[in-house]
């Protein structure tokens, strides 16, 4: 059935099957024209044990003298490629299509590359399976592994490797390869492991027992598991309206949570364990009394107000005050109204006191300054701010200086030294460019979100299916790419998703992942985000590491609409604010303390036993 997933090429009659047991009637030569590249070595597949004492979890050898081969696809369907094992009487082992969902990993440790595919076990269901090919010698390698990470940009983006500039090419090779060394150090003086809750083991069946039995976790039942509480009368004092909640922001100055339902937002106070209903402030009205549904909204002025987007007006920007539940004003970027608003973001990362933001267009990003008079708030002429080139942005962030990075529907991520037409944060007697400073290349998938740390050293950016997480800083780390071109010391990106294990237990392919964000507080921890009904938590400090897997993963009652944990270290008290979560008719909380004591996701045991498996 791994057809049906888009991780194999094999035909129908053989989907059933085990990769091994199928085979081809092309031969290795037949096919040899169409190849891009091939290597030799001995074939290994990863077998996971209940009993780990009687035969341990680890590699084992399935076939000596392997040829491995990328094959590209003539079928003038756009770019596409397979990757071919052949034995060593050239009938075909393996064949699966080079996507990123193979996980591709190197190991220069053990001269050797692992990769996934998910197939049918023997009752049917989608299992995820490890392969591994130790290189023969080392002559093959280096072309091999280059074709490979080119083939799947490639059939990623849809955008020929020879189009990308020469300065980003081992940027975007780097992405879809999972095990390449790491070497920036982390913080000497921060304890990144008395924060994770990293050190209970699991094998990958009692891991999928436990994910699929979280997804019908009824919180309602009275459970003695309490990951996830109920909040009194979050459901029953909105009134029903057929709409469903769909926005959540929380301020963490007054401990409160807002939620958006149709035209109305619920009000919540926040406690250190629980989020009481407050009040409600309904019919949320435009100045001439037409009601609408926020579609964006964001806390300002000190979290005394928020700013409404509106997609049935997008060329104008609400004020509401929170006080009295009314819009208050109405803005517009542009004297001549003729510019929609997708996005706005604080003009500084935690600037509550700041009275500037960011207004965001498909193709300009302007400031916004309400003190000014007349309906136009934007800083300087909007006009002069325009990119010639319609980029398609997306969403923005900034950092605690105000740097500002954009995202384009395509992936690449705009540095700017700061907001256009807004003082030069490197030199605030000049305004900042409309120019870029660096540009990130994209992977072909559109950014949804962004965040940034405080200090601008890390950018998070959110795509359907993953997670971008990418080191900004300079070689010399005096400086980053809001300040100087990145150009060819662009770092490593590196991409953020669950194990093939774990997507297959939490339906993952069925959702999408929310905003990530990293936490707020003294120092960035936590990524924190949801896919469907689970949350999902990184370990930032150990992704900086290099552990891409350094996630834990709970489910809770229902889908996830958003989700905020604004504090890593406890307050004075002693306590730690929970995760607040938006469901479509529910709020509900999670205290990270109990959350924290979730496994992460187990990694695969890098061990090559050259005997076959007693299987």
């Amino acid at each position: 059935m791994s057809w049906l997933f888009g991780y194999g090429a094999k035909s129908k009659e053989e989907a059933g099957k085990n990769p091994e047991e199928c085979t081809s009637s092309s031969t290795a030569a037949e096919a040899r024209a169409k190849f891009v590249a091939q290597a030799t070595g001995d074939l290994f597949k990863f077998y996971t044990s209940e009993n780990e004492s009687d035969c341990p979890s680890k590699f084992y050898l399935k076939q000596q003298n392997v040829v491995v081969a990328i094959c590209k696809n003539e079928d003038g369907q756009g770019l596409s490629y397979m990757m071919k094992v052949f034995s060593p009487t050239e009938e075909l082992i393996l064949s699966q299509a080079v996507l990123p969902s193979m996980h591709l990993e190197t190991h220069e440790s053990t001269n050797s590359f692992v990769w996934d595919e998910v197939v049918a076990d023997h009752q049917g269901r989608a299992m995820a399976q490890h392969w591994s090919i130790i290189f023969a010698t080392n002559d093959e390698k280096p072309k091999f592994l280059f074709e490979l990470r080119r083939a799947i940009f490639e059939a990623t983006t849809q955008q020929p490797f020879v189009n990308v500039q020469e300065e980003d090419q081992s940027y975007v090779l780097a992405a879809n390869d999972y095990g390449q060394s790491v070497d920036e150090a982390l913080d000497p003086d921060v304890d990144f492991l008395a924060f994770d809750g990293l050190s209970i083991d699991e094998t990958p069946q009692e891991r999928r027992r436990r994910l699929e039995s979280d997804m019908f976790y009824d919180a309602e039942s009275g459970s003695e598991d309490d990951m996830v509480e109920r909040i009194t009368g979050a459901s029953t004092k909105l009134e029903p309206r057929g709409e469903v909640n769909s926005l959540l922001v929380d301020s963490a100055r007054h401990k409160k949570t807002f939620v958006v339902q149709g035209n109305s937002i619920g009000v919540f106070n926040r406690g250190h364990d629980d989020c009481m209903f407050d009040t409600e402030i309904s019919n949320i009205q435009s100045l001439s009394g037409k009601a609408f549904t926020p579609s964006k909204m964001m806390l300002h002025n000190c979290d005394r107000q928020v700013v409404l987007l509106n997609n049935n007006d997008p060329k104008k920007m609400y004020p509401m005050d929170l006080e009295t539940g009314k819009v208050v004003e109405e803005w517009t970027v542009d004297k001549h109204d003729a510019i929609s608003v997708i996005h706005n973001a604080h003009s500084k990362k935690y600037g509550y006191e700041e009275e500037t933001l960011v207004a965001l267009a498909k193709n300009v990003a302007v400031g916004i300054d309400p003190r000014l008079s007349g309906s136009c708030k934007a800083i300087g002429n909007t006009q002069e701010y325009i990119q010639s080139k319609n980029p398609e942005f997306t969403c923005c962030a900034t950092t605690a200086k105000g740097h500002l990075a954009v995202a384009c529907a395509k992936g690449e991520i705009k540095l700017f030294t700061g907001v256009p037409g807004m003082p030069n944060p490197l030199n605030d007697k000049k305004t900042a460019p409309k120019t870029a400073k660096t540009v990130l290349p994209g992977f072909g998938d559109t950014v949804k979100a962004l965040d940034i740390t405080a200090d601008g050293h890390w950018i998070l950016a959110t795509c359907a299916s993953y997670l971008l997480m990418v080191n900004t800083q300079m070689p010399d780390e005096n400086s980053t790419g809001f300040q100087d071109r990145l150009g060819k010391h662009k770092k490593r990106p590196r991409k953020l998703d669950l194990s093939p294990e774990d997507q297959l237990a939490t339906g993952a392919s069925k959702y999408t992942f929310t905003p990530a964000s990293f936490n707020w507080g003294k120092g960035e921890m936590f990524i924190i985000t949801s896919l469907g009904p689970y949350v999902i938590e990184w370990n930032f400090r150990r992704v900086q590491q290099g552990n891409l897997r350094a996630y834990t993963i709970k489910g809770t009652a229902a889908n996830i609409i958003s989700e905020q944990f604004l504090a890593v270290l406890p307050d004075e008290d002693g306590h730690e604010m929970p995760i607040v979560m938006a469901h479509p008719h529910d709020v509900t909380t999670m205290k990270r303390k109990s959350y924290g004591k979730d496994p992460s996701a187990p990694g695969l045991n890098l061990e090559f036993d050259r005997t076959e498996h007693r299987s």
